[in-house]
């Protein structure tokens, strides 16, 4: 299972043009959706959650507990994650049906999401656990534009009129959901900043 997850994220971040067409052949119904989450997205969830914890821990600094910090930050970066790929997979339905003509399919925009965080998950692990070490990867939440890009080609199949204002639309919105759900979380419970 593991290993599908690792050659999964491989592709889908060196070869998305390969990697999509793939995707998009796994996705049926509701019980496609299913054994995504299942076998991809909460299995990632858990790596990513287990790297922010570890990494607060070994890169515990400061005069209160390491363990109440490294709870505080799993907490957080769990809440966001899931969160805004849920929030993101329902506001993209909707913006796909209304502006792309496209079908109401949940599972297929579900998974779209999934996928096309997967890479910034594996940045957010690495960052957790090396936080000084990899300050650049920060800027590799733009590889998301060029994920979702070539996923209008291959997981959509849209015509190349529609792609620049579909990519503009999923890469504004998964972009800014993880950050607006932070923003709001550490307003409403500030013991988590």
């Amino acid at each position: 299972m593991n290993i599908n997850i690792f050659e999964s994220i491989w592709t889908l971040g060196t070869n998305p043009g390969k990697a999509w067409p793939r995707f998009a052949g796994e996705v049926d119904g509701k019980e496609g959706q299913e054994l995504f989450l299942r076998t991809f997205y909460y299995p990632l969830l858990g790596m990513v959650g287990m790297a922010v914890f570890i990494g607060a821990m070994w890169n515990f600094k400061g005069d209160t507990l390491g363990i109440d910090r490294a709870l505080k930050d799993t907490c957080l970066q769990l809440m966001v994650m899931f969160s805004s790929y849920f929030l993101c997979s329902l506001a993209l339905n909707k913006l796909y049906v209304r502006f792309f003509g496209q079908a109401d399919d949940m599972a297929r925009v579900g998974s779209f999401v999934g996928y096309a965080y997967s890479v910034y998950y594996i940045i957010v692990i690495l960052m957790a656990l090396f936080p000084g070490a990899f300050f650049y990867l920060k800027f590799g939440v733009l590889y998301i534009v060029y994920l979702v890009y070539e996923g209008s080609r291959y997981y959509y199949r849209l015509p190349d009129s529609k792609r620049m204002r579909f990519t503009t639309l999923t890469a504004c919105v998964m972009a800014a959901l993880p950050w607006g759900i932070e923003f709001v979380l550490t307003k409403l419970m500030p013991g988590l900043s």
